[in-house]
């Protein structure tokens, strides 16, 4: 009871803070203070755990802040949109926005801050499992980390403590326990040092990670408990560290005392349903297998009972903030894009005023009906643009939001059992995920930063290795791209792509294959040919007018392509277009 009582004091206290805090940024006519008071707004909510609040203010931040500067303003943006994306799980834009993030740090020469854009982007790159690169980054953030402890000035950033410590996961992942060990210890020293309680237990937990991977059970046990012993309200880290000591006794075979710190772990989120979603997933995932094996149904369906409540409200509130995220995105990028327009367009004003100085009343005369109509068409441009924008997104999440709601409105009708529970979950987390990827797909379209051959074949590589992963579909590419750094236009490499998606989806579901193999070619004449040859069924007469070669015929002649199918010792589908 006290120790609910407590806190709801601090829940409301910190609103208490939002609502000065919004007071202020109301009442505020200078944009420098906003942003500063809009920066408050993003801390305070997201120690709030209210991440599509954080959003609405890293919104705010952005829309005061002065044009696409590379400036400690916007290097703060920068870090706290990757925060937000890094506990909404969306890996890839937060990967893009700490890269932004650490070309700003670079170019302030600020080592501090290129520090922290290591850390973000070397967390990022573990969450999309590019473990080694992880490491490279989280190694060279420490390289820039001069300062062991942040000077005052600076707003909350990463620490020294946690570039060690997110290094020793990474190298723990990396199946490299002696080398996780020493930073791992190295990360518990310095969170000594600055007297941090909760990088005190996580170090402990991790260290006893790397004992029970080097196989010395004694010393794991010993930071297992020391962990448990000096945690205070940090109890997301106690219930992992019961999951780690349940593992741990389990690997020992010392049943019982598995079970106890299992159960113990189950006690803990039954009295404290609110601990963190992430943290209570990944004690729920352990504890079920563990009770599944030995058999303990009482507790088997306890646990799963707790995970499919915290699923369903996880998912709610993941549909809230995708919408935000998904939206807040599409916004900045859109601005971004605008500013760059912007830039260019000045750029080409100067250069006009020259040549109207140095020119006759007549080329002056044609000079500003050129401008004139150079505006005309960007605008012109820009609204085409838009219109696409908004298609794309109705045609590739409209109806995946639809399913989603359609789900959800299936799961609280009526009555369901356990297991049509989590059928209706795992459909709605598939298609969550589905509608991620199609977003991320559409925002790498729009970047124009990716308008290269070399570009499309690198993601189109990725693509089709996460896709075909898991499958017996064995994959050979092959790529001959003489100026691979050539540019293609975005609609062309969008068109492109989803025609080369839609193959590979034609050889998943109807080719029966075991092999395919994908070509990336470029031509003398400026021509991308892509090819994808599989070696199963062919070409059925059945299903050779399908809505999928339709799509894929249609979307190539958007951009004067053309896509061939032949039957030849299986299905090759080939996409041609020009480059330039």
């Amino acid at each position: 009871m006290l120790i609910t009582c407590l806190i709801s004091i601090q829940v409301y206290s910190q609103q208490s803070i939002t609502d000065s805090l919004q007071q202020a940024y109301a009442t505020s006519a200078d944009n420098s203070l906003k942003s500063h008071q809009a920066l408050l707004l993003i801390e305070a909510w997201m120690d709030l755990e209210k991440l599509d609040s954080a959003q609405y203010w890293a919104n705010e931040l952005f829309s005061v802040l002065p044009g696409n500067k590379q400036d400690v303003a916007h290097y703060y943006y920068n870090t706290r949109q990757s925060e937000i994306y890094y506990y909404n799980n969306f890996p890839r834009l937060g990967l893009q926005n700490a890269e932004r993030g650490l070309q700003i740090a670079l170019a302030l020469k600020d080592s501090v801050f290129i520090a922290d854009a290591y850390n973000f982007r070397g967390l990022f790159l573990m969450n999309l499992n590019r473990i080694q690169e992880a490491i490279t980054s989280f190694e060279l953030g420490l390289q820039w980390s001069a300062w062991k402890v942040n000077p005052a000035t600076y707003l909350s950033l990463t620490q020294y403590y946690h570039l060690l410590g997110n290094l020793a996961e990474a190298l723990l992942k990396h199946h490299k326990p002696a080398a996780s060990l020493k930073y791992a210890l190295n990360s518990y020293k310095e969170a000594i040092k600055n007297d941090r309680r909760r990088a005190i237990s996580v170090a402990q937990n991790q260290i006893g990670a790397c004992y029970d991977a080097l196989g010395m059970p004694d010393s794991a046990l010993y930071y297992y408990k020391a962990c448990i012993s000096g945690l205070d309200n940090d109890i997301d880290v106690l219930l992992l560290n019961y999951a780690s000591l349940g593992l741990h006794f389990k690997q020992q075979q010392l049943a019982q005392q598995a079970n106890s710190a299992f159960k113990e772990g189950v006690l803990l989120l039954t009295r404290r349903p609110d601990i963190n979603s992430y943290f209570s997933i990944e004690f729920l995932n352990k504890a079920i297998a563990f009770f599944s094996e030995t058999k303990q149904h009482s507790l088997l369906q306890d646990c799963i009972y707790k995970k499919m409540m915290i699923l369903d409200k996880v998912q709610v509130d993941y549909n809230v903030q995708i919408n935000e995220v998904m939206e807040a995105a599409l916004k900045n990028e859109t601005q971004l894009l605008n500013l760059k327009i912007a830039n260019e367009a000045r750029k080409v004003k100067l250069d006009q005023y020259k040549i109207i100085a140095l020119s006759t009343l007549l080329v002056s005369l044609l000079l500003i009906f050129l401008l004139y109509r150079n505006r005309l068409l960007k605008k012109l441009e820009l609204a085409k643009l838009q219109n696409n924008i908004q298609q794309d997104l109705h045609d590739e999440l409209g109806g995946s939001l639809s399913i989603i709601r359609i789900l959800s409105d299936l799961m609280s009708s009526k009555k369901l059992s356990q297991e049509e529970i989590a059928n209706l979950s795992q459909k709605i987390s598939g298609t969550a995920s589905e509608a991620a990827q199609k977003m991320n797909t559409l925002i790498w379209a729009l970047n124009t930063d990716n308008d290269s051959i070399a570009n499309l074949c690198e993601y189109s590589r990725q693509y089709a290795v996460s896709f075909f992963e898991g499958t017996a579909i064995q994959i050979h590419f092959e790529e001959k791209l003489f100026q691979p750094d050539t540019t293609i236009h975005g609609t062309a490499r969008k068109n492109m792509f989803l025609c080369f998606k839609e193959a590979l989806n034609n050889v998943l579901k109807h080719a029966h294959a075991t092999r395919v193999e994908i070509g990336f070619e470029m031509t003398a004449n400026q021509r991308l040919i892509v090819s994808v040859q599989d070696n199963g069924n062919g070409l059925q007469s059945n299903n050779q007018f399908g809505n999928g070669l339709k799509n894929m015929q249609q979307r190539m002649q958007a951009i004067n392509g053309t896509a061939t199918f032949s039957s030849s010792n299986g299905l090759l589908v080939r996409f041609e277009c020009a480059i330039a």
